[in-house]
């Protein structure tokens, strides 16, 4: 099988990765779902075989008794497997796509049963969570605000949104928390550019955190400490809403937690 094009290839990165933001947060228990159950539900995805998915999980749920597990493991697990699988030369960049798509599709069908009915409205802490207008897939992005949403914060989506956008949205909302996405490389200047217009708008004890896997950012970690917290686990991020600081930037910290 031929591997894809180089800028196939980094659109494939961004597909992936943007699930790293998921997949070191907190699992309800150790291994709880098998790797069988990944290799099996890997298989129907790149099958397009609808009903054999829904059956693989409506099986997982019944068995673990909690839809947790589903959107807080599984799902980023079949992506990582989906990669991996890529990587290897198994499958090719487009059946790869095709399997982020519908596992994105999946992520919307469970939400609502995901949150349940007292997180539908949301009223917590305010959390904007920006995807940049060069990255393309917003998996992670729209399963990591399911978990925020449900650890009782209120996220707000900004996915390619122009500069003007963006200042008005920070204008008119009382933020505690501004979040920017990134899962590759090539966004790095974009994401600097980001950062350096959200803290001209924004009072120092609002944290920016940049959510990514810091493994995709390996030539840049040095410019990294423009951002208060840089991680992959959405849980840490829900952390800061509780903790009453100023920011000190010439003592930020990295965290990197793979």
């Amino acid at each position: 099988m031929t591997k894809a094009t180089s800028e196939n290839s980094e659109m494939l990165q961004l597909a992936l990765s943007a699930l790293s933001q998921l997949s070191a947060q907190k699992q309800v228990e150790a291994l709880s779902i098998q790797d069988y159950d990944i290799e099996e539900f890997c298989n129907s995805v790149l099958d397009k075989d609808d009903e054999h998915q829904i059956t693989i999980i409506e099986s997982l749920i019944r068995k673990k008794q909690s839809l947790d597990l589903i959107y807080e493991e599984f799902i980023p697990r079949v992506a990582e497997r989906l990669g991996q699988l890529w990587d290897e030369n198994e499958v090719s960049f487009v059946e790869v796509s095709i399997g982020v798509q519908r596992l994105q599709r999946l992520a919307h069908v469970y939400e609502q049963r995901y949150l349940g009915p007292l997180y539908l409205f949301a009223n917590g802490p305010k959390i904007l969570l920006i995807l940049p207008g060069n990255e393309t897939h917003t998996l992670g992005l729209i399963t990591a605000a399911a978990i925020f949403r449900k650890n009782g914060t209120d996220p707000h989506l900004a996915i390619g949104f122009s500069d003007e956008e963006l200042l008005n949205t920070l204008n008119n909302h009382d933020f505690k928390i501004v979040g920017i996405s990134a899962s590759c490389s090539n966004s790095f200047d974009e994401i600097l550019r980001l950062q350096k217009l959200i803290r001209s708008q924004t009072d120092l004890t609002v944290p920016i955190v940049l959510g990514t896997n810091t493994e995709n950012l390996t030539d840049n970690r040095a410019k990294l400490d423009v951002f208060d917290l840089v991680t992959s686990n959405p849980l840490e991020v829900i952390d800061l809403v509780s903790i009453d600081r100023k920011i000190i930037h010439q003592n930020q910290k990295v965290t990197d937690i793979n």
